[in-house]
């Protein structure tokens, strides 16, 4: 897992909210500001962030579902951000994304067979009897049956629905998956199970996953590397390993002291941060979490700090040494 697969540079998404009498812009929600992030073929990268910090967006952006504002997106080698429409169309069979919620992601009025073949038609890359063949596939490797084939999406638990979205997500044998907070609206029992099967999928498909999620305990079982985002940029990216065992940035640490511990008799006290996030629309100068940082000093609030290797990782933190 040396290749870098994807890399993404100096990536920004500003989405216009008051426009003056001319209707040109005059103040913007910076959802996405600025990010610097790549990952490694084979891998599975963990975004991590409070609700709101723009992970999900980022994901999108990538994909190219939303347009960037600005910066650059190299897949496989090759520069994307600008491909024109027919350009883009062949490269969304090697780019999927399965989304939060497996019940507004699917067609209530289209059986199993035809969601999952849905792009199998589009992309022409099956027809006949050989559709059939490939969705029984699809759903043979997701754990559903030919029993399933002609059921609609409401006759299905969430997790069984999640699993027909993640078959659809595979029909053209994609290299990368964002999964957008995959398991967030499933049972815990069920999350195992879906997280165990993405696990095993990878491995026998050679799948690059984003994972995106706010659950550092999903994020600690599924990650390679992890990226924190706070308020539409990183501000950290280490190994799994080592994050868990040290956290640098001081809103990192804040997230991994509010993890829960199992035993009711262990004693830990969580960094509780003041404050509420500032607003994607006002930002406050210099370093973006200093109104909330409670090691914050003058330089902090003079400039904005830039993501920089620190140690065994990158850390966007005037104080990190």
């Amino acid at each position: 897992m040396d290749t870098q697969f994807i890399s993404v540079e100096n990536l920004k998404k500003y989405y216009p909210i008051r426009k003056s009498l001319l209707r040109k812009p005059q103040s913007f929600l910076h959802a996405v500001d600025g990010v610097d992030l790549f990952i490694d073929e084979g891998e599975t990268l963990g975004l991590v962030g409070e609700s709101g910090c723009g992970k999900s967006t980022l994901g999108k952006c990538i994909l190219l579902l939303i347009e960037p504002t600005s910066g650059e997106i190299i897949f496989s080698g090759s520069k994307i951000t600008k491909l024109k429409s027919k350009e883009l169309r062949k490269l969304r069979s090697q780019m999927q994304i399965v989304f939060q919620d497996p019940f507004s992601s699917l067609d209530p009025r289209m059986s199993v067979k035809d969601i999952v073949a849905e792009p199998l038609r589009i992309h022409k890359v099956a027809k006949g009897n050989e559709v059939e063949k490939r969705v029984l596939e699809l759903l043979s490797m997701v754990g559903l049956t030919e029993d399933h084939l002609y059921r609609y999406a409401h006759e299905f638990s969430g997790g069984q629905r999640q699993r027909i979205a993640i078959a659809r997500a595979l029909a053209l044998n994609p290299k990368f998956i964002v999964l957008d907070e995959p398991t967030s609206s499933l049972d815990v029992s069920v999350q195992a199970q879906v997280l165990n099967m993405l696990k095993s999928l990878q491995h026998d498909l050679k799948l690059t996953y984003l994972f995106i999620s706010h659950d550092l305990n999903v994020i600690k079982f599924m990650s390679n590397r992890i990226a924190v985002m706070y308020l539409g940029r990183v501000v950290e990216v280490a190994s799994q390993k080592e994050l868990v065992k040290e956290q640098l940035h001081p809103y990192t640490r804040a997230l991994f002291s509010a993890i829960p511990i199992p035993d009711p008799h262990a004693a830990r006290t969580p960094t509780l941060l003041k404050g509420e996030p500032p607003s994607p629309v006002n930002l406050p100068r210099g370093c973006r979490f200093s109104p909330r940082c409670e090691f914050a000093q003058p330089i902090c609030s003079a400039s904005e700090p830039e993501l920089r290797v620190v140690r065994d990782r990158f850390v966007a933190c005037h104080l990190a040494e």
